[in-house]
């Protein structure tokens, strides 16, 4: 058996305050934490949480990851990028798994190692895992070869998340990441929500491009 714990800050009400949480796995061959079960601990925490464990486990239990919440307004409108996009079908899940392994394999977020681990992260996203999926505002750009950049958004306790905001290595620096999220902002502030919230590795590429759209930090108060 190997353990490994989790030990985040907590604000409430009233307070703040580190809570842990200890889990045990047979083996390495169980199945992953959930990057999704790292992002809604990160919204939940509205700060930073770290998981550490065993040294053979670090590429998949040593992970931190720092909330980010961009404001939605009605005046984002929908963007005049040029891109080519439809929004996420259930039948795209095949090409959204290899979407998923390619864009993350090698980064800070990486968690799955092989493209079956990212089919079942996808499936788990689009089922409801992490809470409602949320079609008409998660958007697909696809080429010749497949898909090449897509964002998945859930609801997760009333409030939108970015589950994940994908672009394949071949596609890179073409923009597309930034059109979909300002896409998947502008469909949901039309359904009158106030925020989209998404848990980012603080040394994460994609840190910056979600800084240049408008998200912002959510830092813990201080004591």
């Amino acid at each position: 058996m190997v353990a490994w714990s989790v030990e985040r800050q907590v604000d409430d009400r009233h307070t703040r305050h580190t809570k842990r949480t200890d889990w045990t796995r047979p083996t390495r061959s169980a199945e992953p934490v959930s990057r999704h079960k790292a992002c809604l601990l990160a919204v939940q925490a509205s700060g930073t949480w770290t998981l550490s464990g065993p040294s053979v486990l670090e590429s998949w239990v040593h992970m931190i990851r720092l909330r980010m919440e961009l404001a939605l307004t009605d005046t984002l409108g929908v963007p005049d990028d040029g891109v080519s996009a439809c929004t996420v079908r259930p039948t795209e899940r095949d090409g959204l798994a290899e979407l998923l392994f390619f864009a993350y394999e090698g980064g800070p977020d990486q968690e799955e190692d092989t493209v079956d681990e990212a089919q079942i992260e996808v499936d788990r996203t689009l089922d409801g895992g992490y809470g409602p999926f949320v079609p008409e505002a998660s958007f697909l750009v696809r080429d010749e070869a497949g898909c090449v950049a897509c964002t998945l958004v859930v609801i997760h306790k009333n409030v939108p998340l970015l589950a994940h905001a994908l672009v394949h290595p071949r596609a890179q620096s073409r923009g597309f990441g930034t059109a979909l999220i300002r896409r998947s902002a502008a469909a949901l502030a039309t359904s009158n929500h106030a925020a989209l919230t998404l848990a980012v590795h603080p040394d994460s590429r994609a840190r910056k491009v979600y800084e240049r759209i408008g998200f912002v930090a959510r830092a813990l108060p201080s004591t």
